[in-house]
């Protein structure tokens, strides 16, 4: 049972009784259209939103927030994104999973509406760093869920998602070199993918400010840090190849107010786990 259970005060709830279903739908139909509001760049107030949904479910304001965050734990491991100021909490009960599930399904044209949305970027674009290996394992009806609504099949699909998280990271290359005294080369900074096509394996050409050009891939999700990615064979094989000079840049959150980018250089085997997800299929002879 989640710590809001055990010791948020219920209204006319007793704070030990477990969420049922019907009052699970209700607070995630307001959480997706609080989301749905912050997409559209609509403002909506929080508190009343609570009080709507707290007049019908009667719980505590503790035990409706804590379970915001538990639907926001649910959208971050299916690389959607989540509203702002809802961080993401874990531990929740496993009746949450299949009500989410349940208004994706039900509601399929609104929700595409929000995770197919490529939001304006946010113009401060942070260097973080690599975010730290996952300590806890994901539930299994939470990975069922994510095998239904593969994030990474998402992001691949939306190739305005994908050049946006590239420009992004093209604007900044020339502003970093610009702030350093090199205006030169930062006119010399190239949209690869765009020139040459995606043959490159990578997309874009840059220089360090002491003039070492750099290639780079950008890989853009809505979701989070740890929103997992694909990389074709062309892809791997190039950075192994160009090992000193490549660098993987990594956009999540993208539009959003916590919006930044970690880079990795080669070895990637170092951060990352790579896992075959597709075959090449042809006639036997």
């Amino acid at each position: 049972m989640d710590k809001a259970l055990r010791t948020g005060h219920a209204e006319g709830v007793p704070s030990h009784q477990p969420w049922a279903d019907h009052e699970l739908d209700e607070l995630v139909a307001d959480y997706f259209t609080m989301l749905a509001l912050e997409t559209q760049g609509r403002p909506f107030n929080k508190a009343a939103h609570n009080r709507t949904v707290g007049a019908v479910i009667q719980r505590s304001k503790g035990a409706l927030e804590f379970k915001r965050r538990n639907i926001s734990a649910v959208l971050e491991a299916l690389g959607m994104p989540w509203v702002h100021g809802y961080l993401p909490a874990t531990h929740f009960q496993a009746d949450l999973v299949p009500a989410v599930q349940r208004y994706l399904h039900r509601r399929a044209a609104q929700v595409s509406a929000i995770i197919d949305t490529v939001p304006k970027a946010v113009d401060d674009l942070r260097i973080v760093e690599v975010p730290a290996r996952r300590a806890a394992a994901v539930p299994p009806e939470l990975q069922r869920l994510v095998q239904k609504f593969d994030p990474l099949e998402r992001d691949l699909r939306n190739r305005t998602l994908g050049e946006a998280g590239e420009r992004l990271v093209i604007t900044h290359e020339r502003q970093t070199l610009i702030a350093a005294g090199r205006d030169d080369l930062a006119r010399e900074v190239e949209w690869s993918s765009k020139v040459h096509g995606d043959g490159l394996g990578y997309d874009i050409r840059s220089f360090t400010p002491v003039g070492e050009e750099r290639q780079l891939e950008v890989k853009t999700t809505r979701g989070s840090a740890r929103t997992p990615f694909f990389m074709t064979r062309n892809e791997k094989r190039v950075a192994e190849n160009l090992q000193r000079t490549y660098r993987l840049c990594r956009v999540y959150a993208f539009g959003r107010p916590d919006q930044a980018m970690f880079i990795l250089a080669p070895p990637l085997s170092d951060a990352l786990h790579f896992a075959p997800e597709t075959w090449r299929v042809g006639f036997a002879e």
